[in-house]
């Protein structure tokens, strides 16, 4: 007759899942390093906030694109597929590396690798990266510099004297 003789149900208390997953959100959204998870066939799963803020374009989702939109060229995306095996072997992986920007900058990062799974070798890869830029820059500048002193010595026609502060 359209009433309701019974109900049955059940209740579960998921606070604590939901407290583990708020926490989970901040830690990765509060990293100063762009975290990525990686499916197999390399395409991005997941981006934390610091990642969507540096490779994003105009703040679009990176969920399903494939890494090959960041690296530099083909050249250097391939080049990188060749640290694949050493993760798949080892658990891990660490490396610098150029990718490129969401305003398409070339810059350098410290890249760490580690399969989400260790028992599994084609698992998912978390991605950390943090921006090593500035002091990559600073590398190349200091070693041009080097290169141009030597030559200056080297081609000067009298001795040189070098000695320090301390007498």
């Amino acid at each position: 007759a359209g009433q309701q003789m019974r109900m049955m149900g059940t209740y579960s208390d998921i606070s604590q899942r939901v407290e583990q997953t708020h926490l989970r959100r901040a830690l990765l959204d509060q990293s100063a390093a762009a975290i990525f998870l990686a499916a197999p066939d390399r395409t991005i799963r997941h981006a934390n906030a610091r990642a969507i803020e540096m490779f994003a374009k105009d703040g679009k989702t990176l969920r399903n694109l494939s890494f090959s939109q960041l690296h530099v060229d083909q050249h250097t995306y391939e080049a990188f597929g060749a640290y694949y095996e050493t993760l798949r072997r080892t658990g891990q992986v660490r490396l610098e590396h150029p990718l490129r920007d969401a305003r398409g900058q070339v810059r350098w990062f410290d890249v760490h690798g580690t399969l989400l799974d260790l028992d599994r070798p084609d698992a998912d890869v978390i991605w950390t990266l943090i921006d090593t830029t500035e002091r990559h820059q600073a590398e190349t500048a200091l070693a041009a510099e080097r290169v141009r002193l030597t030559a200056m010595v080297d081609r000067f026609p009298s001795g040189v004297w070098v000695g320090d502060e301390r007498g």
